[in-house]
């Protein structure tokens, strides 16, 4: 693990960082290059909470509002590494500028998980998601017990989907354990592995 807290602005230590390291990148090598982890402080959580305490039924949430302060912790981590802004519309979730490219709008799709996520680890959209009006994917996953967050890399909304495979709701998703059965809860597009997402360039 490499610490880069040094190269952190003020304010963004003192929002992210404990007294030890809270802010590495994992260069295991069964990792896509490029890929964050982040250990995710109280500050950030509390935020996150107070977001989600004001809307705590998302749109068409596959979980019915239970995942909305995961959601939030996966905004604000991809906020942080896309130096973006939260706009919370209901077409995307921030917006971010690159100097070369111009603005772009990205919604953030997050997964709670009891495990790090690997790089063959596949991307979800749900169906009632391809007529957001947004440029940009970006995807975070978030550990069960909130200690560590995973941004993933972002994809062209459009490049999603032409990789993307279709699945209804009762379908069984590929990505389950050797020992246990998982079943998509809605129907939803699930791309290839994070291999094909960019980092933040």
């Amino acid at each position: 693990e490499m610490c880069i807290r040094d190269r952190l602005p003020a304010e963004q230590r003192e929002l992210w960082l404990n007294p030890t390291l809270t802010i590495c990148v994992q260069t295991n090598s069964v990792l896509k290059a490029g890929m964050k982890r982040f250990k995710l402080s109280e500050q950030l959580i509390s935020r996150a909470q107070e977001r989600a305490d004001k809307l705590p039924l998302l749109n068409n949430s596959i979980r019915k509002g239970e995942g909305a302060l995961v959601a939030y912790i996966g905004e604000e981590v991809a906020r942080h590494v896309l130096d973006g802004e939260i706009k919370d519309t209901y077409d995307y979730d921030l917006i971010y500028h690159n100097p070369c490219s111009g603005h772009f709008t990205v919604d953030v799709k997050t997964k709670e998980r009891t495990v790090p996520p690997l790089y063959n680890y596949n991307c979800t959209v749900a169906d009632f998601n391809p007529n957001q009006n947004c440029d940009q994917y970006a995807f975070v996953s978030v550990m069960k017990n909130l200690s560590y967050a995973w941004y993933l890399g972002k994809i062209d909304k459009s490049e999603f989907y032409q990789k993307a495979k279709f699945y209804k709701k009762g379908d069984y998703d590929p990505e389950s354990p050797r020992n246990r059965n998982f079943y998509f809860r809605a129907d939803c597009y699930n791309a290839v592995s994070y291999t094909h997402l960019r980092a933040h360039e």
